[in-house]
């Protein structure tokens, strides 16, 4: 999907990868929905920093609504785990679980 919503090669393998450096950079919109995606993935609450820009950035209401997309996809790609679906040709490997961040 990050092709189709205008994200650049370099974003794209940046949401998979904390190695590569997203060319142009972030807005901070989006550090903010990467956070909140991210703390969802983790299982856990937003850093401080991260509670912070989320604050700064965000209504509630969207707060909400990325939270609740981010659950959503969370739960689909564990589906399509258990289901060992194969991945579409190019896309980027999602690092194990647990092993970055």
């Amino acid at each position: 999907f990050g092709k189709t919503s205008g994200l650049t090669h370099s974003q794209v393998e940046a949401t998979a990868s904390s190695d590569v450096q997203p060319d142009p950079p972030w807005t901070e919109r989006q550090r903010a929905i990467i956070a909140i995606a991210d703390a969802v993935a983790d299982c856990r609450a937003l850093e401080e920093g991260d509670a912070r820009l989320v604050a700064e950035t965000i209504s509630p209401a969207e707060r909400a609504e990325f939270i609740v997309l981010a659950a959503l996809y969370l739960g689909i790609s564990a589906m399509c785990a258990a289901f060992e679906v194969p991945l579409e040709p190019g896309t980027p490997r999602m690092p194990e679980c647990g092993s970055v961040r």
